[in-house]
């Protein structure tokens, strides 16, 4: 029985006027956003615990080997030129106007684009290792091999992901991802200790496949394949150019990122032990700005069912889920961050280095996660370009200033702060360009933004001031988990109402972040 003071519903979701009738039956977003986010927990979870396994296996300079293929697996999920993500953007809207046929022919020609992209790619990495093939040792060989492979295997799963996601069937897609995500695990732990690289290659591929061919069996609408995307498939060609050069431009900006600094390590510091311990270092980080994911996966199909001509009804879309990201991911970091020290050292002993690291670049998946939201709001209102060109200004910057630290001496840690203040100059430039575009006062922005981020940081300090620095082991940690866990509860009612438990007193705040109109 619900009480008075405390109710469940879903959220609302306003369509455009004139639209036709959706060709899939629809759940609520609260609905979804719970299917999906306990698939996106268990691979997030699934993966995370078996890269740390993994590491302690094999150690800092295997593991090292290991990150370094990685790069290549990351940089090649834009080889399809962006036209996966880019039917992300087109099928919400073909499906939603009844237009089954065409949305048939768009995933047909984004498939062929994808593996065209990707075999080309491929033939490169070849050529890479090709001309010094008996200088690579056997081990770095297959690695280069099973990375080939999970190329096109990662493409054919995000090929079954956004037509899941287009079809509303957004739970359906987080329930394989979990699958994924159990099996890297359950198989990496089993082959690796055996094997070693060899039983993690394995691992990989094997995780992989069983996914991509389950959801393959499971698809809710499959592709019209035409023999020239220039000549029957042309409309759909078109339809899709324009959004999927937009969009690949963001996500190689996004992998960038993620991984440039790792690719400075490489060229300056070679695959070793240090690569090893940031890989470390940047596999905790990432859960910060994974987890807010879940609910941005959810809403960005029906922002896609926007435009230009829409603008006044994405304006609900932005403060309130800025907001609420920013809580998450500030509240998930900050508690790993108080965590980080003794697990290293009790799980693992060789990557204490890479403690510090972690911890900053916590940091900055805090401002990365804070920049989804207007960074999705702007592609929705077809200005993609912009974020391109300030996601390629945040790179440069980042890149540049990781390759002055190493080449003057300094450590990973200064690598981390680099990185960490470039996707923070990111999360404010794209916040402030979102409140123009939409109208939204800019103090309104940096209040829902970055007031939770500021709270916690002194959280933090005074944690600091309040624990002796002298306290070691878990009393000291449980201690500090206390006193953070006691100060973020005022913050979790937002995240609350966000998923439809009504709080009391709530809505005077949810009142202000939606009032987005300039007066």
């Amino acid at each position: 029985m619900v009480t008075p003071r405390m109710s469940v519903q879903p959220i609302a979701i306003p369509i455009p006027a004139g639209t036709a009738g959706t060709v899939m039956p629809r759940q609520s977003t609260r609905s979804q956003t719970m299917q999906y986010g306990a698939g996106y927990v268990v691979f997030a979870a699934g993966r995370l615990l078996r890269d740390l396994a993994v590491a302690r296996i094999l150690g800092p300079a295997h593991f090292g080997m290991w990150g370094a293929l990685l790069v290549y697996r990351q940089y090649s999920n834009y080889t399809d030129f962006g036209f996966t993500n880019g039917l992300g953007r087109v099928l919400p809207k073909l499906l939603q106007e009844g237009k089954k046929l065409e949305a048939q022919e768009a995933m047909g020609t984004g498939w062929m684009v994808a593996m065209a992209g990707t075999l080309v790619f491929a033939l490169a990495v070849a050529a890479r290792f090709l001309p010094s093939f008996r200088s690579y040792s056997t081990v770095t060989l297959w690695g280069a091999a099973t990375v080939v492979a999970l190329m096109f295997l990662d493409k054919h799963y995000m090929y079954s992901t956004v037509v899941f996601r287009s079809a509303h069937r957004v739970g359906e897609s987080g329930l394989w991802m979990g699958s994924l995500g159990a099996l890297e695990l359950a198989l990496g732990i089993a082959l690796t200790p055996r094997f070693g690289l060899y039983g993690l290659y394995v691992s990989v591929a094997l995780a992989a496949l069983t996914a991509v061919a389950c959801m393959y069996a499971r698809q809710p609408l499959r592709g019209v394949f035409g023999t020239n995307v220039f000549g029957k498939n042309a409309a759909s060609f078109r339809t899709l150019l324009i959004p999927s050069l937009t969009l690949m431009g963001l996500g190689l900006g996004s992998i960038a990122i993620h991984n440039v600094d790792r690719v400075v390590i490489l060229w300056t510091r070679g695959a070793g032990a240090e690569l090893g311990q940031y890989q470390v270092a940047a596999t905790l980080s990432l859960a910060v700005s994974q987890l807010p994911c879940i609910l941005l996966t959810v809403l960005a199909p029906k922002l896609f069912r926007f435009g230009r001509e829409h603008s006044a009804e994405l304006r609900s879309y932005f403060l309130l889920p800025t907001a609420v990201i920013a809580v998450l991911s500030i509240a998930v970091g900050s508690l790993g961050y108080l965590v980080l020290p003794a697990l290293l050292g009790w799980l693992l002993p060789k990557y204490v280095l890479a403690a510090a690291p972690a911890g900053i670049l916590m940091l900055g998946e805090v401002c990365f996660a804070i920049a989804m939201v207007p960074e999705t709001l702007i592609v929705a209102l077809d200005r993609g370009l912009q974020s391109v060109l300030l996601r390629i200004f945040i790179i440069a910057g980042g890149t540049s200033s990781s390759w002055w630290v190493l080449t003057h001496g300094y450590g990973l840690s200064a690598v981390a702060g680099c990185m960490c203040a470039a996707q923070a100059s990111g999360a404010l430039l794209l916040g402030l360009l979102a409140a123009h575009v939409l109208k939204v006062p800019c103090f309104h922005y940096l209040a829902a933004a970055f007031a939770p981020v500021l709270y916690v940081l002194a959280v933090l300090a005074g944690i600091s001031a309040v624990v002796p620095a002298s306290w070691s082991g878990w009393e000291a940690v449980l201690a500090r988990l206390l006193i953070c866990g006691v100060a973020l509860t005022p913050l979790a009612a937002l995240p609350l109402w966000f998923l439809g438990v009504r709080l009391a007193g709530m809505d005077r705040i949810i009142g202000h972040l939606q009032r987005s109109e300039v007066e």
